[in-house]
Order: C-alpha cells, then structure tokens, then sequence
C-alpha cells in the first residue's frame, strides 16, 4: 500500500507541475497581445503605504521583449519622498490589470513631470 500511495502522490506531483505549464503557457497566448500593445503608452496608478495617504506613479512604457517592459517612471510619495526609475525592467502583469493602471495622455505624464522637477528645483532655491 506504501509503494501505490508513494507512486500517485509522484503522478500527482508530475501532473500538477505539467498542468502548471500548460497554464503558463495559456496565459501568455492570451497576454501577449495586450503585453506588446504596450509599447509607447503612459500610465498612472495610484499607490500607498496602505492606511495612509495615496499618490500617483506615473509610468512611461519604452519597449517590450516577450512578456517584460522596460519604463521609465516617475512619483513622490505621501511622505515628499521622490523616485525616478529610468529604463527599468519590470514584469508585464501590472500593465494589463486595468483595475490599476490608467492610461494617460503624454501630455499629462510631462506635466507631472516638469512641475515634480520644477518642486525639486525650488526646494533646492531655498
């Protein structure tokens, strides 16, 4: 009984692992559309620290390699901290999830950019 228990619990193993990839490999026939439809576009999506204030990263997508995005993005925090990411690689999946991401105008991505530069700048006039 020892030996049939061992065995399935093995099949099971393998299987689970086989079905794995055929879900991997699902979601990238359906993903990958969308993913490469990417390349170009501005998006903001509103972030936090969890019960505090919220903010806008806005994000800037340069090009698309399989199922990866390199951006340029860009935010100040709820507590003035600011973070420029230039030419990051980062994972697709947050960009297809419209339930986060907003897709914006590049006008509206430069004019948050120039004036988080333009506070920069008069901070450091202080």
């Amino acid at each position: 009984m020892s030996d049939l228990l061992t065995n399935l619990k093995k099949l099971a193993e393998e299987y689970s692992k086989q079905l794995n990839e055929v879900r991997e490999k699902i979601y990238v026939i359906e993903e990958f559309p969308k993913v490469q439809a990417l390349a170009g576009k501005y998006f903001k999506f509103n972030n936090s620290y969890g019960a505090g204030s919220n903010w806008w990263v806005y994000t800037k997508i340069l090009r698309v390699k399989d199922m990866d995005v390199w951006v340029d993005s860009f935010q100040e925090d709820s507590e003035d901290k600011i973070e420029f990411s230039y030419d990051a690689q980062t994972g697709s999946y947050s960009y297809t999830d419209t339930t986060r991401q907003v897709e914006i105008s590049e006008k509206e991505y430069t004019d948050a950019y120039e004036a988080l530069v333009k506070k920069i700048i008069g901070k450091r006039r202080k």
